[in-house]
């Protein structure tokens, strides 16, 4: 059983807590927590260690008067093994104005479930 620890901090509130986390390499179970002020960062430890998601956040190329690039993010939370696979393939779009915020700009992005979504309205 080969054991690691690993430090980090929780993001769900506030608060930010440092927490000490030991986990089963191999299974990826969570032997100890420590650190956490509530049940929100036990399970956010578990989370982290068994699937990091993230909310991708980048930009699109925009054809328009206005702006060259327009911001945009993940409707969901993705996996951050993920990440570098969905930028690759958000770069490679180009839209055109006019654009709304929450316009669904790309559905479901190589089959995560996310949609990539306007952060901004650009009218031309």
């Amino acid at each position: 059983m080969a054991n690691v620890k690993r430090k980090m901090r929780c993001i769900v509130c506030p608060e930010g807590c440092s927490l000490l986390v030991e986990y089963d390499k191999n299974t990826g179970r969570p032997i100890m927590i420590e650190g956490h002020k509530c049940k929100r960062g036990i399970k956010f430890a578990e989370d982290e260690i068994k699937n990091p998601l993230r909310t991708l956040t980048t930009t699109v190329r925009i054809s328009s008067k206005k702006a060259a690039r327009l911001a945009v993010r993940s409707s969901i939370p993705v996996g951050r093994d993920k990440m570098l696979q969905i930028i690759k393939h958000v770069r490679q779009i180009e839209i055109k104005a006019p654009v709304n915020m929450g316009d669904i700009i790309i559905h479901d992005v190589l089959g995560t479930g996310a949609d990539i979504i306007s952060c901004s309205s650009i009218k031309e």
